[in-house]
């Protein structure tokens, strides 16, 4: 990878984002990160927060050099996926994301899907140009992320920007979180205790 490449990424203090930050970082790449949660504002209606997003990232732009690649892979509230704030604030701010990166023409933008995104599709996945089952999807999480995905296939087709959707099953590694399933699993082994579910209305088939 080209050392005079300048890339953004949202999501830094995530799992996944943290890490690739610091890898890239090592790489001796020129790394912005960026953040599109407003935490300390409050907002009376979505078009003053469109316009605070748009703010935000002119101003980058300014004291930044132009992003050849922009990395997305902040998302809010992942604790609860049936929060609305999936469908709503996470998907308009991906959107003005997208929007701003097709106006400076960007020339890569890598989204961070889910394997959600698939609903219940069960045997081998062949990937369409674009899905649509928002009906089948169980939580407003994947419904959030298909939507974004949806978005970008259609802003970025035919343009000058090249739009990539990355959808991880599972990510495991140092820090993971003590409350995630995979470390609940492993603790439980490890002491030989029942682990407590909850309702199980939404799953996955790792196999």
């Amino acid at each position: 990878m080209s050392n005079n490449l300048t890339i953004w990424i949202t999501g830094t203090s995530g799992f996944i984002g943290y890490r690739l930050y610091k890898s890239l970082l090592d790489e001796k790449l020129n790394i912005i990160q960026i953040s599109l949660n407003f935490k300390n504002l409050i907002f009376n209606n979505w078009n003053d927060e469109k316009l605070k997003v748009q703010n935000y990232l002119d101003q980058r732009l300014k004291i930044n050099n132009k992003p050849d690649i922009i990395i997305h892979l902040g998302w809010g509230k992942m604790i609860d996926p049936w929060s609305h704030y999936h469908i709503k604030e996470n998907v308009n701010k991906s959107i003005e994301l997208f929007k701003f990166a097709k106006i400076n023409q960007v020339k890569k933008i890598i989204f961070c899907g889910s394997m959600n995104e698939y609903a219940d599709v069960s045997g081998p996945i062949h990937e369409l140009t674009k899905t649509n089952k928002t009906n089948k999807i169980v939580t407003n999480y994947a419904k959030g992320k298909l939507k974004v995905t949806n978005y970008g296939l259609d802003l970025f087709n035919n343009s000058f920007t090249q739009f990539y959707v990355v959808r991880p099953s599972y990510v495991y590694g140092p820090g993971q979180k003590k409350s995630s399933l995979i470390s609940q699993l492993f603790e439980a082994y490890r002491k030989s205790t029942s682990l407590d579910l909850t309702s199980c209305n939404s799953y996955r088939d790792y196999i």
